[in-house]
């Protein structure tokens, strides 16, 4: 599995726990657009877990926070690299991105709040404590659905079957999970 992670705020800083202690992993965490290409060429069969902020066009890079360079780590740039391989994407509005590409297959978070600010932009008041805490349950969840090799086709009912679907944002961040694509979904082994 290949992991990219940008790790550019707090609550992006929780999705490390959806990989940890997971065996055979390619793990990159704030890379440049040319690592992540030369990664998915490498590797074009390999499942991508993409992890961090974005929009529907792909996962924000770290340039997109500093300035420098291209805005978009994972996205329509690279879209021929992403056909072909399970995606499991975890940023905001990762459902419009594959939407816009229906021949993507994998599992893919909505609007996901994972702080305070967008709970209120959402209509929801959370704080931050109880908004991290919340994610990094996720976090763990995911792991744990990665670690005993879940069809990601059943992620969605089982996550929200784990969640506190009390929680009007918890509600909101669950009722968005899709997967997309084709059944029988699982891990290869490596």
């Amino acid at each position: 599995m290949i992991a990219v992670l940008v790790d550019t705020t707090n609550d992006a800083h929780l999705l490390h726990k959806v990989y940890e202690g997971v065996e055979n992993l390619t793990l990159l965490v704030n890379p440049s657009n040319d690592e992540v290409d030369r990664v998915l060429r490498e590797r074009p069969g390999e499942t991508l877990l993409c992890m961090g902020h974005g929009f529907s066009g792909g996962l924000l890079a770290t340039s997109y926070f500093t300035g420098n360079g291209p805005a978009v780590a994972v996205g329509d740039r690279n879209i021929d690299l992403l056909k072909g391989r399970k995606l499991i994407c975890i940023w905001c509005h990762a459902v419009g991105f594959a939407a816009r590409h229906p021949e993507l297959s994998g599992f893919f978070t909505s609007m996901f709040i994972s702080n305070a600010s967008e709970a209120l932009w959402c209509g929801f008041d959370a704080d931050d404590d109880d908004i991290f805490n919340e994610v990094t349950l996720f976090a763990e969840r995911v792991n744990s659905l990665i670690k005993d090799n879940t069809d990601l086709s059943e992620w969605p009912a089982i996550l929200r079957g784990q969640a506190a679907m009390e929680k009007g944002y918890v509600r909101f961040n669950y009722d968005g999970l899709q997967y997309r694509g084709k059944k029988r979904q699982k891990f290869e082994k490596t």
